[in-house]
């Protein structure tokens, strides 16, 4: 970006931890919208690596597959309080300014969707298990 002539920047003030400040130029100022344009116009869908091992959730013994699943449950419930904690423990998101709100709240129910799923595939499998 810097060879680009997108940003600028200069070092910190003597006494300071060592670090550079960098700002956006004209030039990366319209690239950026550019950018930001073209992004929010297009739809990728997203890419779910771990949907793979549940395709081989029958390689493992159920209760095996069970307590896989009871722990990324739990880890994801631990994601979930970090992202309400995040957004000041405020459910309509109004904690934070501007559109970052919008991505608190979509990542709130991507969480929330995994975790409806993780719940019904905890069911099916104990279901399998009696």
């Amino acid at each position: 970006m810097d060879r680009g002539g997108w940003v600028r920047y200069r070092d910190g003030r003597p006494g300071e931890r060592p670090r550079r400040v960098y700002a956006l130029t004209e030039t990366g100022e319209q690239a950026f919208l550019k950018l930001l344009r073209k992004q929010l116009r297009h739809f990728a869908p997203a890419e779910f690596p771990s949907l793979v091992s549940l395709s081989f959730l029958d390689a493992l013994p159920v209760a095996e597959a069970l307590a896989a699943l009871r722990k990324r449950r739990e880890t994801l419930e631990a994601h979930r309080e970090l992202l309400v904690m995040e957004s000041g423990g405020d459910a309509t998101d109004q904690h934070h300014a501007g559109t970052t709100g919008l991505v608190v709240t979509y990542l709130r129910r991507s969480a929330e969707m995994e975790s409806q799923f993780l719940d019904e595939a905890i069911s099916h499998l104990e279901s399998k298990q009696q």
